[in-house]
């Protein structure tokens, strides 16, 4: 329905009959008052506009429809206060009236009218639109945007009526007569710069996810490569300590911009940060698989167990060091393959993040724990009991040595075994407990251990069929020897740690 279709009212037509003083305006006014009641009445009868559905109602497209949406608006108003303000004389005359042309006048009132039309239509528009959720009070006040321009359009009438109207007795008529409307702008904008950087934080995480999804699509397209796999896996045992503790690590290392190149090689797609992603990807699979193998047998009910319990659990293990960086991220893998942890992080060191809080307390729980039990035993045990330092154990014979280790594990709760002096296969005691069946190659030495006592305990483990060998010196490892262990997920206990158990269960209660 057009509005320049509606008749005159009667109101109109006695202005029109009469010409009083400013007749011109007053019309008018009149027209454009009497047009927006038959305007107001029709929607209110349920004139209804076809409803925008947004063919994807997705949080960029909703926004771009708004911004859309703001520009036509804006339109609509500009027109607005151009054709009220523009005043035309061949329309309006003087001021007195004198040379007003009645067809122009009405003419001139129906392009009002019109637009007061278009911005119902579009305010309509506006609100039965189906958008993101998100977004629906900024839906709101781009409405409301409309109902500026409607309102205004109506307060500009009203207020050219009054001032139009027989003046009171002893007043003279207001000359200062003219359609005249202002828009404050200033509301548009404010909504508008809103919408603009809200748009752009959308696509700024559109592209984000895009890149993501890509480099996802590339480390799927890596991990599916065994041979690949295997290789990284390599390249994974070479690395020292930081690279289990430190996310900044590989980046700066020199060997990893040769590996991205290799993997470029594979596929073009790869870049720095894809196969970082892939290597720490590779990492989660390959530790927690090398913990399964070696401690699997402590976690048999790992499904009923929580990250709290697990990680008890991990604390309660005497025969490892707990602090160790490699077992620690290893275990991490391993609880991230068995989805222990309550959210998904983005990768391995946001998850060992989450961890360490949980370790830290369990461990010193543990500690407290393993301290009151001494205490317990101290009360027990006769003072006259032997004390051993770690001096003492320097000046053992090599047979003294498997002999004190063999009696550390038995009170320990293991039983215990030292294998016969020549021709070990490289394992000088066995221990046994709750099924686990562990092989200790003993060094009393006065230099550091190298890998070829890492090499035999590996070849002892296969010989007597072991679950898990350690090697324990009352001197310290090599570098090279510590990445063999973790490579073959040998247990090393150095000086330090040595001196911690014997301390633990020979000392504590011998005080």
């Amino acid at each position: 329905m057009s509005s320049s279709n509606l008749r005159l009212s009667e109101n109109a037509k006695q202005i029109l009959t009469e010409k009083p003083a400013q007749w011109g305006y007053r019309l008018f006014a009149q027209i454009v008052t009497d047009d927006i009641e038959e305007i107001k009445n029709i929607f209110q009868k349920g004139h209804l506009v076809q409803s925008s559905t947004l063919s994807l109602i997705t949080a960029l497209s909703s926004l771009e429809w708004m911004a859309k949406k703001i520009d036509e608006v804006f339109a609509i108003s500009n027109q607005v206060t151009q054709v009220i303000n523009s005043n035309p004389t061949d329309a309006f005359g003087t001021f007195l009236g004198l040379g007003a042309d009645a067809d122009k006048i009405i003419e001139h009132s129906r392009k009002v009218s019109a637009l007061y039309y278009q911005c119902s239509i579009w305010s309509q528009d506006v609100a039965s639109t189906s958008i993101d959720s998100t977004y629906k009070n900024l839906q709101y006040e781009i409405g409301l945007l409309a109902n500026l321009v409607t309102a205004s359009i109506e307060q500009s009438c009203s207020v050219l009526l009054k001032k139009t109207d027989k003046p009171q007795k002893g007043k003279t008529r207001d000359v200062s007569v003219s359609p005249t409307i202002k828009i404050p702008k200033e509301q548009f904008d404010k909504v508008k710069r809103f919408i603009e950087k809200e748009i752009f934080s959308v696509k700024a995480f559109v592209e984000e996810e895009t890149f993501k999804l890509n480099a996802s699509l590339t480390i799927i397209d890596l991990l599916s490569d065994k041979k690949l796999v295997e290789m990284t896996k390599n390249f994974i045992d070479k690395q020292s300590l930081d690279f289990y503790i430190k996310s900044d690590y590989i980046m700066s290392n020199d060997e990893f911009g040769l590996f991205v190149k290799f993997l470029k090689d594979k596929n073009p797609n790869v870049n720095k940060y894809t196969a970082y992603s892939f290597v720490y990807n590779v990492v989660i699979g390959y530790l927690a698989q090398n913990w399964e193998e070696g401690y699997g047998k402590y976690f048999s009910d790992i499904n009923e167990l929580n990250l709290e319990t697990s990680t008890e659990r991990y604390c309660s293990i005497e025969m490892i060091n707990h602090e160790d960086v490699v077992l620690l991220g290893s275990f991490v893998c391993y609880l991230i393959q068995h989805k222990k942890f309550s959210q998904i992080n983005d990768g391995y060191f946001d998850y060992l993040q989450s961890f360490l809080p949980v370790f830290s307390y369990a461990y010193k729980k543990s500690l407290d724990d393993k301290k009151y039990k001494n205490f317990v035993d101290k009360l027990k045990t006769p003072s006259n009991k032997s004390r051993y330092t770690i001096d003492d154990i320097d000046l053992m014979s090599g047979q003294e040595f498997e002999n004190l280790i063999a009696e550390l594990f038995s009170k320990l709760g293991y039983k215990s075994e030292v294998t016969k002096a020549t021709g070990d296969q490289g394992v000088d005691v066995i221990v046994e407990k709750n099924g686990n069946k562990i092989g200790i190659q003993a060094k009393c030495y006065s230099g550091t251990v190298g890998n070829s006592a890492i090499q035999e305990v590996v070849a002892g483990k296969k010989y007597y069929r072991l679950d898990k060998v350690m090697v324990i010196t009352n001197s310290f490892f090599t570098d090279s020897a510590q990445k063999l262990a973790h490579a073959n997920s040998v247990v090393l206990w150095d000086r330090n740690t040595l001196k911690e158990k014997i301390d633990e269960i020979f000392n504590s209660s011998a005080e």
